[in-house]
């Protein structure tokens, strides 16, 4: 926190020295209008102006000597820094280029604007007007939902659908793009006063979602292989056992996201409570057959995640 004198302007005005790198980080210049505004604590806060979209933001990746987790890393971790525009060198075969397109095809918005014998370049034309990471957690919550009912309707058949694994890929392949989205306006929000004025939120609300999607990309995952895991079992016991802690954890997910949207601390503190219980009922299951580590160790992960976010709501408040 740093502390500055009011300067006295005139004879019913005070002033202060605004801090030279906030300027920087919110592209102002001289003459821009700034806005101040009084909160209920008495507190004035001060936001820029909303800047035009920024400059397009470059970069250039050479795919040789690297195999395709090297690269999908490499574009990932790029596409969550901001860059917009992506110039691929060095492909030659027609699978290189097929897996550079795959890898592009995790992320809305991003499109193949070239493509000749060696390179692709792609661009990003998604808008952040009117964007709100609330509406992108939706998404991901409505796909998880879907994943749990999925599941929970295989657990009673005696044979799992190929068809209902394969499903379950592609719906999580839908929420890694929303994750990834929502990484992308984490990184490029957090640190930038005149986007968090275009998003119309704050530092600590954006981390807040972020952290929850992040936690609920996870969760995604631990139903994905525990569906994987399930599958290989033979007992109708360990069946209706595993089928009676997931009915649980699909309960508690149900309280965690009410929580969520209501920001409403008294259904998460109750949501952390009944996720520490079905957590113990998950040791017993494991106690009982040690067989069954990989799967237990799974719901686990999976209770994890929504305790959590549980956690989150009960603990950050905006």
């Amino acid at each position: 926190m740093e502390q500055r004198k009011l300067i006295k302007l005139g004879n019913s005005s005070f002033a202060i020295a605004l801090p030279k790198d906030w300027i920087e980080k919110a592209g102002l210049k001289k003459g821009e209008s700034i806005f101040v505004q009084q909160n209920s604590n008495g507190e004035l806060i001060v936001s820029p102006s909303v800047s035009e979209q920024p400059n397009d933001k470059k970069i250039s990746i050479n795919t040789e000597n690297k195999n395709f987790e090297m690269l999908k890393r490499e574009i990932r971790a790029a596409y969550i820094k901001g860059y917009t525009s992506f110039e691929i060198k060095g492909l030659k075969t027609k699978q290189d280029k097929e897996n550079i397109k795959k890898i592009l095809n995790n992320f809305l918005s991003f499109e193949l604007i070239d493509s000749n014998e060696n390179e692709i370049i792609a661009k990003d034309f998604f808008s952040l007007e009117n964007t709100a990471l609330t509406s992108f957690i939706r998404r991901i919550d409505n796909n998880i939902r879907e994943i749990f009912e999925i599941v929970l309707e295989e657990i009673k058949k005696e044979k799992f659908s190929q068809a209902k694994l394969k499903n379950i890929e592609e719906i999580d392949e839908d929420i890694n793009k929303f994750y990834f989205l929502c990484s992308r306006i984490f990184m490029r929000g957090i640190d930038n006063p005149s986007l968090l004025t275009k998003l119309k939120t704050n530092g600590i609300k954006l981390f807040n979602e972020w952290w929850f999607a992040f936690n609920l990309e996870a969760l995604a995952d631990g139903l994905k292989y525990a569906m994987k895991l399930i599958a290989k079992q033979d007992s109708k016991k360990t069946r209706e056992k595993v089928y009676e802690i997931l009915e649980k954890l699909h309960k508690a997910y149900f309280g965690c996201m009410d929580a969520f949207y209501k920001n409403d601390s008294s259904i998460a503190l109750n949501i952390t409570e009944s996720t520490t219980k079905i957590r113990d009922e998950i040791q017993a299951l494991e106690k009982e057959d040690m067989k069954l580590c990989s799967l237990s160790s799974n719901l686990n992960y999976i209770q994890k995640q929504i305790y959590q976010n549980a956690k989150m709501v009960l603990y950050v408040k905006y």
